[in-house]
Formats: C-alpha cells, sequence, structure tokens
C-alpha cells in the first residue's frame, strides 16, 4: 500500500524551470515518477522537461489533475509557495527548501490548521516509495522495494539507512524524511503512526536527532497504543555539547530530555531497539590521531573494508586529513606515484576545469607536480570527456621566466607534456586558458574557498540591493531566479567530491557541509572513476 506517495500519485513541480527543479525533476522522471506538471509564474503555457508549465498550482490542479506538490523555490517565497498549493486542493505538499525562517512557517503552520493537506518538510530530502514513486532529492538506487519502513529527520542519514537494509537482503516501503528545522508539517509520531497501519508496512526504523521532543512524543505514543510492529530507533549527535545548534536548525539541545541519552531512555523504555553509533572523527583531530585513536570511525572502518575488497570505493564529508591519511596508509600508493593529490572541479565559461593541488601537498617538487598533470590529464579525459586537456602552471605571469626557482623548474619538468600551455595566471581559470591548472595545495585550497565563496557573497549584494529597489515583486523574483541560475556552476554539491588521485584504491572527500544532492553526487564520482578504471589508466600514463 505505501503511505504518502505512490504510483497513482501525480505530481507538480513549484519551481519547475530554475535550476534545482530543472535538475532535480529530471531526476524524478527519469526514475518513472508521475510529474503531469510544473509551475513557475511568468512561464505559463510553456513547456518544460515535456511536460506543460503553468503560472499557478490551481492550474496544474485543474487541467493536470496535480494532487501532490514538491516545491523548489527560494527561501523568501516557500511559505507563500505552501500556502499556494494547499488553497489549490493539493493533498500533499513536500517543500524540499531549506532556510525558511521560522516567522514564515509560524504563519504556514496557522494557515495550513484549516486544511486537510499533509505537508512534509520544509528542509527535507522528501520521500520515495521505492519502485513507484520519487518525490525529493533522493538518490533513488540506493532504495529497494521491500516492507521496512523509514523515518528521519536527516536525508544523509536516510541513504544510510536504506543502503544497510538494502545490504541485508530486505527493502523498504516508504522512505519519508520529515526535516529538521525547528516547525515542520509531518512529525515522527505521524509518519509512525502511518506505518503502524500500513499492512504492507512490517518493521518500522525511526532515525532522529538531538534537540526538540519528535522522537520521545513518538516513542510515548508507541507505549499508549500498542507496539504492533518492530521499531528499531537512532538517535545522531550522543556528543554534541548542550546548548549548541548543530547540523539542522532544530538540533537545538536544550533541557536534560532534549539529550541523545534522554532519547534513547525514553525510546527503550518504550519497546524500541536503540542502536549506538561508532567513534566519530572530529574536524580538529590530526589525520595521525583520528587513524590510531580511533580505529572504529567510519573512515578507518570503511578504508579498510575498501582494502579488503568489500566494496569498489569510499566516499566521505568527513576531516579531509583523516581520509587522505588512511587513503594512503591503508590503501598505498598506485605504482610509480610518489605523492597522491586532490583534484578539484573549477567552473568556467566552458564548464569545469580541474585544479590540482587543491589541498593534500601544501608543498610540490618538480616530479610531483608532473604526475599530477599526467594523474589529471586521465581524469579530465574519461571522466569529464575533455579529449585532449592543456595543462597549465598557476603562476604570477605567463612569460616562461616568471615565478620563483622552483616554479621555474617546475615549468621545465611540464614541458614533458606535448599538451602543456606554459604559465597561466589566476584571471585565466574562468576563461579558461586551460583544462588543467597546476599549483600546490597551498595556493590550489585557496583558489577553491574563494571559488565556494562567491555565490554567497553574490546573493547578499545582490539582496541587498534588491531590498532597495522599487520594483514589482515578480521582477524580483525574476532576478532571484537568473542569479541562482547563473552562480549555479559554483555550487559544490552539483560535482560532490574530489578524488584522491594516486593512492591504490577509489576514495572521494566531499564538502563537509554536504547535502543530500552532494553526497548522491560524491557517490557518482567514486562510480565513475570505477566504472572507467581511473586507476589502471593512470599507472599506464606514469610508467
Amino acid at each position: 500500500m505505501s503511505i504518502i506517495v505512490n504510483k497513482n500519485s501525480k505530481i507538480v513541480v513549484q519551481g519547475f524551470t530554475g535550476s534545482e527543479g530543472t535538475f532535480h525533476a529530471e531526476q524524478m522522471i527519469s526514475y518513472g515518477t508521475n510529474v503531469v506538471a510544473g509551475v513557475t509564474p511568468g512561464k505559463g503555457g510553456q513547456t518544460h522537461l515535456g511536460k506543460p508549465v503553468f503560472n499557478t498550482v490551481s492550474e496544474a490542479v485543474a487541467k493536470a489533475n496535480a494532487n501532490t506538490s514538491i516545491i523548489f523555490v527560494p527561501a523568501s517565497f516557500a511559505a507563500d509557495a505552501i500556502m499556494e498549493a494547499a488553497e489549490a486542493g493539493v493533498q500533499t505538499i513536500i517543500a524540499i527548501t531549506e532556510g525558511i525562517p521560522v516567522s514564515d512557517m509560524t504563519r504556514v503552520s496557522q494557515y495550513l490548521q484549516s486544511k486537510t493537506c499533509t505537508l512534509i518538510g520544509p528542509n527535507c530530502p522528501g520521500i520515495i516509495t521505492p519502485e513507484e514513486a520519487k518525490v525529493g532529492i533522493m538518490p533513488g538506487f540506493v532504495f529497494k522495494k521491500g516492507r521496512i519502513g523509514l523515518v528521519s529527520k536527516s536525508g544523509t542519514l536516510t541513504y544510510e539507512a536504506a543502503d544497510q537494509i538494502v545490504k541485508q537482503g530486505l527493502g523498504i516501503s516508504t522512505a519519508v524524511g520529515i526535516g529538521g528545522d525547528p516547525i515542520i508539517g509531518t512529525t515522527t509520531k505521524d509518519a509512525i503512526e502511518l506505518f503502524m497501519n500500513d499492512d504492507e508496512t512490517d518493521c518500522i526504523v525511526m532515525i532522529g536527532e538531538i534537540g526538540g521532543q519528535l522522537e520521545t512524543d513518538a516513542a510515548k505514543w508507541v507505549a499508549e497504543n500498542g507496539n504492533k510492529k518492530p521499531i528499531v530507533g537512532f538517535i545522531a549527535g550522543e556528543t554534541a555539547p548542550k546548548g549548541r545548534t548543530m547540523g539542522h536548525a532544530g538540533a537545538i539541545v536544550g533541557g536534560s530530555e532534549d539529550t541523545a541519552e534522554a532519547k534513547k531512555k525514553v525510546m527503550k523504555e518504550c519497546g524500541i531497539h536503540v542502536v549506538d553509533s561508532p567513534e566519530i572523527v572530529e574536524m580538529t583531530d590530526s589525520a595521525s590521531a583520528a587513524l590510531k585513536q580511533k580505529p572504529n570511525s567510519s573512515i578507518a572502518k570503511g578504508i579498510s573494508m575498501h582494502k579488503q575488497g568489500q566494496c569498489h570505493g569510499f566516499v566521505s564529508a568527513g576531516n579531509t586529513g583523516a581520509l587522505l591519511a588512511a587513503s594512503m596508509f591503508i590503501l598505498g600508493k598506485l605504482e610509480g606515484i610518489s605523492r597522491p593529490t586532490i583534484a578539484t572541479y573549477y567552473p568556467s565559461l566552458e564548464g569545469f576545469r580541474l585544479i590540482i593541488d587543491a589541498g593534500a601537498n601544501l608543498e610540490i617538487k618538480p616530479d610531483m607536480a608532473l604526475q599530477f598533470a599526467l594523474m589529471g590529464q586521465v581524469y579530465a579525459k574519461e571522466i569529464m570527456g575533455i579529449e585532449q586537456p592543456r595543462v597549465g602552471l598557476l603562476n604570477v605571469g605567463e612569460e616562461e621566466g616568471k615565478g620563483t626557482e622552483l616554479l621555474k623548474e617546475i615549468h621545465e619538468a611540464l614541458k614533458k607534456i606535448p599538451s602543456f600551455i606554459g604559465n597561466v595566471e589566476g584571471r585565466d581559470i574562468l576563461i579558461p586558458k586551460a583544462d588543467i591548472f597546476i599549483t600546490d595545495g597551498y595556493i590550489g585550497n585557496v583558489v577553491l574557498k574563494l571559488g565556494e565563496s562567491l555565490p554567497g557573497i553574490l546573493k547578499i549584494l545582490v539582496g541587498q540591493r534588491l531590498q532597495q529597489s522599487t520594483g514589482t515583486p515578480e521582477m524580483m523574483s525574476f532576478v532571484q531566479q537568473i542569479l541562482s541560475e547563473s552562480l549555479a556552476p559554483f555550487d559544490y554539491e552539483r560535482v560532490g567530491g574530489l578524488p584522491f588521485l594516486g593512492v591504490n584504491g577509489t576514495s572521494v572527500v566531499g564538502h563537509g557541509g554536504s547535502s543530500p544532492t552532494a553526497i548522491k553526487n560524491m557517490i557518482k564520482v567514486a562510480m565513475d572513476c570505477v566504472e572507467h578504471s581511473i586507476n589502471d589508466k593512470i599507472i599506464a600514463s606514469i610508467n
């Protein structure tokens, strides 16, 4: 039967023609989800991704029989989008948007009290009923059809739990990501009640976090109404400091009942089995300490499993230094490689290009630079589709004699590559003058972090100017949409993760604040490396 969404759900995408709406709608359609229409004000009458576009949700309901909405609009307009869908008679509203002000959600919550619709989110990954409907940003390939119901605040933990369930030979009836904001629609208790009454759900997995009362309320409801089905519980954030906001806006440890220990105690008392988390490598941990003192961390255990052949690759959004150290010491280096490196994608007017090194080696030697270039060429050709990647040396000027003595030596070493174009400057990265920019990890990381900051800074500047503007709301909305679409190439989520080139395996590191979309794309980077036999081709190019 499933809960909330299924193959009969008729989906309308609000924010359909924007970059996020387009990307995820494509994924949903490809999965087989019944997307019937999209909504973008001012673009009604057009066709996008083979689906009609309407100006309003009410039109989509009237003309396309839409009964479920998924929202990909900017935070400042999301509350109005939710209420518009409710007013139009949509039965299920799934708000993916993060960063909606609490004051706006308070207004939404009050408005929905007079409606009969179901709200999921905001700031959530959505819902998936495997092999029927994916309404959100979840990576569909992780989920297999089965009889385990899954409810979670965290998108990432939802995917992890689903993956482990599937690896045990089981499957998912429906996975519901309720979101981690202080004010949300469907709660943990609501989802568990639905699963309890679902004939096709035999067991329930409940994933919660520190902060708030959702998990406690759910556990007490189970105790009061009878535990008709087995429930497994997990609470993330056990080591978080009291009173500090962690990850989700709703994860604020307040009183004694908000802690992980308190929640686990209540859950156990109510008949819910709780699984404790392993050791955690903190961002402040040194690489050596992480390996020696925390052998049960996910990084150490995951890389070891990879070494033992239990998996084809390992991805992590954790401590970069610890992951690099584990990759080097456990996996080892490829034959002929003196030092592994981090290759990072960087946007340009012609699509993504590579900067090497991006933080693994603060100082490099000529032979290392040459190997970085050769490895980068293999990656650029096989993964990025650049047939003859041009190599440039990032320097203070274009002339051959520019830079330090070390840079001159590196320049001479790179001449062995036929496609080496010489020195390039920072201004040449965005054009781009080369396809692979060689530098040390210090400069490369500075350039990387500068690029990451540009979208946020530009959005602030444009937002400030819009606040001073006397333009219409439609005009301001249009400007924000154009800005978001223009800055999309700078969004780390589109890349997901960076590969460690030169290690004897597949190891990919992602941003510490990786979203579900970023995690998905991080996994794709690893899969591409494996499927294209990158390491074998690197060895061939070096030797």
